[in-house]
């Protein structure tokens, strides 16, 4: 994946549900962040 936007889009529009690991709806975790709040 090139960027967060890319990975979201496989992951919603193709179901690639490999790439939200921890299934908390964010893909490719290394790329868009955990978006956990520290």
């Amino acid at each position: 994946m090139d960027n967060c936007a890319d990975a979201r889009f496989h992951l919603e529009q193709c179901g690639m549900d490999k790439l939200d690991r921890d299934k908390d709806g964010i893909p490719c975790e290394s790329i868009c962040g955990s978006g956990k709040k520290r």
